[in-house]
Protein backbone atom coordinates (compact mmCIF):
# COMPACT_ATOMS: atom_id res chain seq x y z
CA UNK A 1 0.00 0.00 0.00
CA UNK A 2 2.85 2.35 0.85
CA UNK A 3 4.54 1.69 -2.51
CA UNK A 4 1.28 2.19 -4.42
CA UNK A 5 0.60 5.41 -2.53
CA UNK A 6 4.09 6.70 -3.22
CA UNK A 7 4.08 5.87 -6.93
CA UNK A 8 0.56 5.82 -8.32
CA UNK A 9 -1.19 8.03 -5.77
CA UNK A 10 1.38 10.76 -6.19
CA UNK A 11 1.16 10.59 -9.99
CA UNK A 12 -2.63 10.71 -9.88
CA UNK A 13 -2.67 13.77 -7.62
CA UNK A 14 -0.12 15.52 -9.84
CA UNK A 15 -2.30 14.77 -12.87
CA UNK A 16 -5.44 16.12 -11.18
CA UNK A 17 -3.70 19.29 -9.98
CA UNK A 18 -2.30 19.92 -13.46
CA UNK A 19 -5.72 19.45 -15.03
CA UNK A 20 -7.20 22.04 -12.65
CA UNK A 21 -4.35 24.44 -13.37
CA UNK A 22 -4.87 24.05 -17.13
CA UNK A 23 -8.63 24.59 -16.80
CA UNK A 24 -7.86 27.81 -14.93
CA UNK A 25 -5.39 28.83 -17.63
CA UNK A 26 -8.05 28.20 -20.29
CA UNK A 27 -10.40 30.63 -18.55
CA UNK A 28 -7.65 33.19 -17.99
CA UNK A 29 -6.55 33.19 -21.65
CA UNK A 30 -10.02 32.49 -23.11
CA UNK A 31 -8.88 29.24 -24.71
CA UNK A 32 -11.41 26.70 -25.97
CA UNK A 33 -10.87 23.02 -26.70
CA UNK A 34 -13.50 21.36 -28.86
CA UNK A 35 -14.66 17.76 -28.74
CA UNK A 36 -13.44 17.41 -32.34
CA UNK A 37 -9.91 18.44 -31.32
CA UNK A 38 -9.90 15.88 -28.51
CA UNK A 39 -11.15 13.14 -30.84
CA UNK A 40 -8.42 13.96 -33.36
CA UNK A 41 -5.74 13.67 -30.67
CA UNK A 42 -7.20 10.37 -29.45
CA UNK A 43 -7.22 9.00 -33.01
CA UNK A 44 -3.59 10.08 -33.44
CA UNK A 45 -2.70 8.41 -30.13
CA UNK A 46 -4.29 5.14 -31.21
CA UNK A 47 -2.47 5.19 -34.53
CA UNK A 48 1.03 5.71 -33.12
CA UNK A 49 0.75 3.82 -29.83
CA UNK A 50 4.23 2.43 -29.26
CA UNK A 51 4.17 2.31 -25.47
CA UNK A 52 1.67 1.76 -22.67
CA UNK A 53 0.45 5.34 -22.37
CA UNK A 54 -2.94 4.70 -23.95
CA UNK A 55 -3.21 1.30 -22.27
CA UNK A 56 -2.75 2.81 -18.83
CA UNK A 57 -5.75 5.08 -19.28
CA UNK A 58 -7.83 2.88 -21.56
CA UNK A 59 -9.84 1.45 -18.68
CA UNK A 60 -11.11 4.97 -17.98
CA UNK A 61 -11.90 6.81 -21.24
CA UNK A 62 -12.95 9.98 -19.39
CA UNK A 63 -9.60 10.16 -17.62
CA UNK A 64 -7.79 9.86 -20.94
CA UNK A 65 -9.97 12.60 -22.46
CA UNK A 66 -9.30 14.88 -19.49
CA UNK A 67 -5.56 14.31 -19.84
CA UNK A 68 -5.66 15.04 -23.58
CA UNK A 69 -7.72 18.19 -22.98
CA UNK A 70 -5.23 19.46 -20.38
CA UNK A 71 -2.36 18.85 -22.82
CA UNK A 72 -4.20 20.71 -25.59
CA UNK A 73 -4.79 23.70 -23.29
CA UNK A 74 -1.11 23.73 -22.37
CA UNK A 75 -0.07 23.66 -26.04
CA UNK A 76 -2.52 26.43 -26.92
CA UNK A 77 -1.30 28.64 -24.07
CA UNK A 78 2.33 28.13 -25.06
CA UNK A 79 1.72 28.81 -28.77
CA UNK A 80 -0.96 31.53 -28.60
CA UNK A 81 1.48 34.28 -29.67
CA UNK A 82 3.30 32.27 -32.35
CA UNK A 83 2.10 32.81 -35.90
CA UNK A 84 2.68 30.03 -38.45
CA UNK A 85 2.28 30.95 -42.12
CA UNK A 86 -0.52 29.10 -43.89
CA UNK A 87 1.77 27.90 -46.70
CA UNK A 88 3.99 26.12 -44.14
CA UNK A 89 0.97 24.39 -42.66
CA UNK A 90 -0.20 23.31 -46.13
CA UNK A 91 3.27 22.09 -47.04
CA UNK A 92 3.48 20.00 -43.86
CA UNK A 93 0.08 18.46 -44.59
CA UNK A 94 1.04 17.56 -48.17
CA UNK A 95 4.24 15.91 -47.01
CA UNK A 96 2.63 14.04 -44.10
CA UNK A 97 -0.86 13.11 -45.27
CA UNK A 98 -0.29 9.51 -44.17
CA UNK A 99 -0.23 10.69 -40.55
CA UNK A 100 -3.84 11.79 -40.87
CA UNK A 101 -5.10 8.68 -42.63
CA UNK A 102 -5.96 6.77 -39.47
CA UNK A 103 -6.43 3.03 -39.86
CA UNK A 104 -9.06 0.91 -38.12
CA UNK A 105 -7.92 0.16 -34.58
CA UNK A 106 -8.92 -2.66 -32.27
CA UNK A 107 -8.88 -2.56 -28.49
CA UNK A 108 -7.25 -5.89 -27.74
CA UNK A 109 -6.54 -8.19 -24.82
CA UNK A 110 -4.06 -11.04 -25.04
CA UNK A 111 -2.97 -14.09 -23.11
CA UNK A 112 0.63 -15.16 -23.81
CA UNK A 113 1.67 -18.74 -23.00
CA UNK A 114 4.72 -20.81 -23.77
CA UNK A 115 3.41 -23.96 -25.41
CA UNK A 116 0.62 -25.51 -27.47
CA UNK A 117 -0.57 -27.44 -24.41
CA UNK A 118 -0.83 -24.29 -22.30
CA UNK A 119 -2.72 -22.57 -25.12
CA UNK A 120 -5.09 -25.54 -25.40
CA UNK A 121 -5.70 -25.47 -21.64
CA UNK A 122 -6.39 -21.73 -21.72
CA UNK A 123 -8.83 -22.16 -24.61
CA UNK A 124 -10.66 -24.88 -22.67
CA UNK A 125 -11.05 -22.57 -19.67
CA UNK A 126 -12.42 -19.78 -21.86
CA UNK A 127 -14.90 -22.14 -23.50
CA UNK A 128 -16.00 -23.27 -20.03
CA UNK A 129 -16.88 -19.70 -19.09
CA UNK A 130 -13.70 -18.31 -17.52
CA UNK A 131 -13.20 -14.55 -17.78
CA UNK A 132 -10.60 -13.59 -20.41
CA UNK A 133 -9.38 -10.78 -18.16
CA UNK A 134 -8.98 -13.05 -15.11
CA UNK A 135 -7.26 -15.73 -17.17
CA UNK A 136 -4.78 -13.18 -18.55
CA UNK A 137 -3.89 -12.12 -15.01
CA UNK A 138 -3.47 -15.73 -13.95
CA UNK A 139 -1.74 -17.29 -16.96
CA UNK A 140 -0.14 -14.69 -19.24
CA UNK A 141 3.65 -14.70 -19.43
CA UNK A 142 3.54 -11.02 -20.40
CA UNK A 143 3.30 -9.61 -16.89
CA UNK A 144 3.00 -5.98 -18.02
CA UNK A 145 -0.26 -6.59 -19.88
CA UNK A 146 -1.28 -9.53 -17.71
CA UNK A 147 -1.64 -7.22 -14.71
CA UNK A 148 -4.05 -5.16 -16.83
CA UNK A 149 -6.19 -8.17 -17.67
CA UNK A 150 -4.27 -8.66 -20.93
CA UNK A 151 -5.08 -5.17 -22.21
CA UNK A 152 -2.62 -3.98 -24.87
CA UNK A 153 -4.65 -0.92 -25.86
CA UNK A 154 -5.51 -0.32 -29.51
CA UNK A 155 -3.71 -2.23 -32.24
CA UNK A 156 -3.76 -1.65 -35.97
CA UNK A 157 -2.06 -2.98 -39.09
CA UNK A 158 1.59 -2.03 -39.43
CA UNK A 159 2.04 -1.05 -35.79
CA UNK A 160 5.69 -1.65 -34.96
CA UNK A 161 5.16 -2.47 -31.28
CA UNK A 162 2.70 -5.31 -31.93
CA UNK A 163 3.45 -8.76 -33.36
CA UNK A 164 1.98 -8.89 -36.91
CA UNK A 165 0.05 -12.05 -36.07
CA UNK A 166 -1.83 -10.20 -33.33
CA UNK A 167 -2.68 -7.22 -35.56
CA UNK A 168 -3.89 -9.51 -38.34
CA UNK A 169 -6.04 -11.62 -36.03
CA UNK A 170 -7.55 -8.57 -34.31
CA UNK A 171 -8.82 -7.27 -37.65
CA UNK A 172 -10.68 -10.52 -38.29
CA UNK A 173 -12.41 -10.88 -34.91
CA UNK A 174 -15.83 -9.69 -33.86
CA UNK A 175 -16.05 -7.68 -30.65
CA UNK A 176 -15.90 -9.91 -27.54
CA UNK A 177 -14.81 -12.98 -29.55
CA UNK A 178 -11.42 -14.60 -29.00
CA UNK A 179 -8.99 -16.11 -31.45
CA UNK A 180 -7.58 -19.57 -31.89
CA UNK A 181 -4.00 -19.78 -30.55
CA UNK A 182 -1.55 -17.70 -32.61
CA UNK A 183 2.15 -18.40 -33.07
CA UNK A 184 4.23 -15.28 -32.41
CA UNK A 185 7.61 -14.40 -33.90
CA UNK A 186 9.37 -15.48 -30.69
CA UNK A 187 7.69 -18.89 -30.76
CA UNK A 188 5.28 -18.24 -27.91
CA UNK A 189 1.53 -18.68 -28.27
CA UNK A 190 -1.11 -15.98 -27.92
CA UNK A 191 -4.87 -15.93 -27.60
CA UNK A 192 -6.43 -12.54 -28.22
CA UNK A 193 -9.81 -10.93 -27.76
CA UNK A 194 -11.14 -7.68 -29.22
CA UNK A 195 -13.26 -5.58 -26.84
CA UNK A 196 -13.79 -2.45 -28.96
CA UNK A 197 -13.31 -1.28 -32.52
CA UNK A 198 -12.46 2.29 -33.53
CA UNK A 199 -13.20 2.97 -37.19
CA UNK A 200 -10.43 4.57 -39.20
CA UNK A 201 -10.80 8.08 -40.55
CA UNK A 202 -9.02 10.25 -43.07
CA UNK A 203 -8.75 13.81 -41.77
CA UNK A 204 -8.92 16.71 -44.20
CA UNK A 205 -6.62 19.71 -44.17
CA UNK A 206 -9.34 21.86 -42.58
CA UNK A 207 -9.74 19.34 -39.77
CA UNK A 208 -6.03 19.16 -38.90
CA UNK A 209 -4.66 22.61 -39.74
CA UNK A 210 -4.95 23.73 -36.10
CA UNK A 211 -3.12 20.61 -34.93
CA UNK A 212 -0.33 21.15 -37.48
CA UNK A 213 -0.02 24.83 -36.61
CA UNK A 214 0.46 23.95 -32.92
CA UNK A 215 3.02 21.25 -33.71
CA UNK A 216 5.07 23.66 -35.83
CA UNK A 217 4.76 26.38 -33.21
CA UNK A 218 5.89 24.05 -30.42
CA UNK A 219 9.03 23.29 -32.42
CA UNK A 220 9.96 26.98 -32.13
CA UNK A 221 9.93 26.94 -28.32
CA UNK A 222 13.39 26.79 -26.74
CA UNK A 223 12.42 24.00 -24.35
CA UNK A 224 9.50 21.84 -23.34
CA UNK A 225 7.18 23.25 -20.68
CA UNK A 226 4.97 21.30 -18.26
CA UNK A 227 1.82 22.48 -16.47
CA UNK A 228 3.85 22.86 -13.27
CA UNK A 229 5.30 26.03 -14.80
CA UNK A 230 1.88 27.65 -14.26
CA UNK A 231 1.41 26.62 -10.63
CA UNK A 232 2.73 29.89 -9.21
CA UNK A 233 0.63 32.01 -11.58
CA UNK A 234 -2.56 30.28 -10.48
CA UNK A 235 -1.67 29.71 -6.80
CA UNK A 236 -1.49 25.92 -6.96
CA UNK A 237 0.01 24.31 -3.85
CA UNK A 238 1.57 20.87 -3.53
CA UNK A 239 1.14 19.06 -0.21
CA UNK A 240 1.44 15.34 -0.84
CA UNK A 241 2.92 14.12 2.44
CA UNK A 242 5.53 16.84 2.33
Amino acid sequence: MAAMEEQHGRDMLLELVNQEVMETAAKEYNIKVSEEEIELELAMLRSVQDDTETTLYAADPKRLKDKVKAQLILEKVLTKDIVIEKNKIEEFYKQNQALYDIKDAYRTRMIIVGSDKEAKDAMAELENGSSFEALARERSLDTATGSLGGDVGYVSAGQSSIDPAIAKAAASLDVNDWSAPLTLKDGRKAIISVTEKADGQKFSFEEVKGHISRELALEQLPQSVTPEAFWKEFDAEWFYGE
